[in-house]
């Protein structure tokens, strides 16, 4: 499977102010958030943060969200949710993993991307998540023209 690099990483946590401070203070990046997001029909509401380097901090803000029910499975309620990798051709990797026992979830699409989610337990406890598309990473895409509008922290080593 030819993979072009890790586009993003998920990590869940309860507490998102805290974590956009250390991880903006160990990694040296800025962060645009928290944002409020709302899944329209499925009852979801979390918040998100999101930095330039990938790292894309959630935290469910109501205890039955899908989430937080994955949460309660992690050491400690908090960790890794997902390693998003980047790949040419999705359908071939897809068949690739299945081929090697890694079970697919879900799929997903939008306009000008496509992803695929995996259960963890046969990929040793990481969730992983494919994603193909053509243009820039679609956090940036969706983001144009918002940007002065977004709540930015940039953390401060004390």
């Amino acid at each position: 499977m030819k993979i072009e690099g890790i586009d993003h990483i998920h990590i869940f946590v309860n507490d998102l102010e805290g974590a956009m401070k250390f991880f903006s203070d160990i990694m040296g990046t800025k962060f645009i958030g928290p944002i409020d997001h709302r899944k329209s029909g499925a009852g979801r509401t979390i918040r998100v943060a999101f930095d330039n380097a990938g790292i894309e901090l959630i935290s469910p803000t109501i205890p039955d969200d899908p989430v937080a029910k994955y949460m309660e499975k992690l050491d400690g309620g908090e960790g890794l949710g997902s390693i998003g990798l980047r790949v040419p051709d999705i359908d071939e990797a897809i068949a690739e993993l299945e081929a090697k026992g890694v079970k697919l979830e879900r799929r997903a699409s939008g306009p000008g991307i496509r992803v695929a989610i995996f259960y963890p337990e046969n990929a040793y406890g990481v969730r992983l998540e494919l994603v193909e598309y053509d243009t820039v990473r679609p956090i940036a895409v969706a983001n144009v023209g918002m940007l002065n509008q977004l709540p930015w922290f940039e953390g401060q080593s004390s």
